[in-house]
């Protein structure tokens, strides 16, 4: 992959997330930006770099990490409390602006590369190419990552690497997520209910 450097300034933006929600598992409760090798949407193909991932809010967080695509075709949208039981939650703001590659509009087709990339489901659907455009801009500028859209909900995302991580970035206290604050709206927004 080569990317044209005009195109790659074009479609950089100056981010700074404010509160971003991180879903992540309860075993990892004490460390909120913490990462780890990953076979996520911009995970490296390598294995040199992990990526944190964080939505705008509550709703976009849960969906993306814990529902995906598990309601489609159903009219019915249930979650057993154990299900939520074993995830945490945690705010993460950035303590500087983040540069990242904007794929909320038309940076992919800016850029020349698939669309499926901004909104592939899962790795049959795309993931390889988000994958290998991760690694490309991992491996070949200094950026600190992806802000795209929640393709369940739209809402703002960001994918940051982890050599951003540490110095850009300041997590707020994790809580077990069954114990979140406004985990009832969220869940209400995703016309989800929970049962035991």
């Amino acid at each position: 992959m080569t990317l044209e450097a005009a195109a790659l300034t074009k479609v950089t933006s100056a981010f700074r997330p404010k509160a971003y929600q991180r879903v992540f598992p309860l075993a990892h409760i004490s460390t909120p930006l913490g990462t780890g090798p990953g076979m996520a949407r911009f995970s490296s193909l390598k294995g040199n770099f992990n990526t944190l991932y964080a939505a705008a809010s509550l709703a976009a967080a849960v969906a993306e990490t814990i529902i995906r695509d598990r309601f489609e075709g159903v009219t019915v949208r249930r979650l057993f409390t154990s299900e939520l039981a074993g995830s945490c939650v945690a705010p993460l703001t950035a303590t500087a602006l983040l540069d990242l590659v904007d794929l909320r509009t038309d940076g992919c087709f800016q850029l020349g590369v698939s669309t499926d990339i901004a909104s592939a489901r899962g790795e049959d659907d795309g993931w390889a190419a988000s994958r290998e455009l991760a690694q490309y801009i991992h491996d070949h500028t200094a950026l600190d990552g992806f802000l795209y859209r929640s393709r369940l909900t739209g809402a703002n995302c960001v994918a940051v690497f982890d050599r951003a991580v540490a110095s850009k970035m300041t997590a707020g206290t994790a809580r077990a997520l069954p114990a979140a604050r406004r985990l009832a709206d969220a869940l209400a927004a995703l016309s989800v209910e929970v049962i035991l």
